[in-house]
């Protein structure tokens, strides 16, 4: 996700000036979230505008992700500028979250209360460190389960599973394939992140009803 504070001839002229001080959690929420503005510690940080490989790799998992739960309505996705509540004191966008029915009583209207169950950050050249190393240690120590950094610039997907304490990286399989047990069925096949052209929607609902019953039946 592209993070790092935006140049000011960047920032949308439709967005609210930045504070000259710091804010509360409410003001953010009430004044600047919804404007593609993350919350650290008091401060207001806009964020830059997204890459188009960025923009369409976003989509291509927002769609594969929303379909896959349209057959096995086990949870939802949401996407920036949904705010992940981390605490009183920090607030972030993840480019997509994944937040399964057993978190539902966490879930508002404009806003995950807590960890989401899966967060993913696709990398834009502005947020290499923000996304690999500031949010890392954030999403690792606030205990969002899953953090999935999807990096387009070199073509590699991190997968990070907290354990007790700590994240564990997990890689993809020998045939490309990413699996995880809170989806039983899904399967994120990578390469296809990196193909020049993403699959449509057509495609991708073809690919999860092979997921989800792959004898056809």
């Amino acid at each position: 996700m592209a993070t790092r504070e935006a140049p000011a001839e960047l920032i949308n002229l439709d967005r609210p000036a930045l504070p000259q001080g710091l804010v509360s959690w409410d003001e953010y929420m009430e004044k600047y979230a919804a404007h593609f503005m993350e919350f650290v510690d008091g401060e207001i940080i806009p964020l830059s505008p997204a890459h188009i490989r960025h923009d369409k790799i976003s989509a291509y998992l927002r769609i594969l992700l929303e379909t896959f739960f349209a057959i096995s309505p086990i949870g939802q996705v949401v996407s920036e500028p949904f705010v992940m509540k981390l605490s009183n004191q920090k607030s972030r966008e993840p480019d997509i979250q994944v937040i399964l029915a057993t978190s539902y009583d966490r879930l508002h209207d404009t806003y995950m209360d807590g960890p989401a169950d899966i967060a993913i950050e696709i990398i834009s050249p502005e947020s290499v460190k923000r996304d690999h190393e500031t949010k890392f240690k954030e999403y690792e120590a606030f205990g969002v389960p899953e953090y999935w950094i999807i990096d387009p610039l070199h073509a590699e997907c991190r997968f990070y599973r907290r354990g007790e304490e700590y994240y564990t990286l997990i890689r993809e399989d020998d045939d490309g394939y990413y699996t995880i047990s809170q989806l039983p069925d899904f399967r994120l096949h990578v390469p296809a992140l990196w193909l020049p052209n993403l699959p449509n929607v057509f495609e991708i609902v073809e690919s999860v009803k092979q997921m989800v019953n792959p004898q056809g039946k």
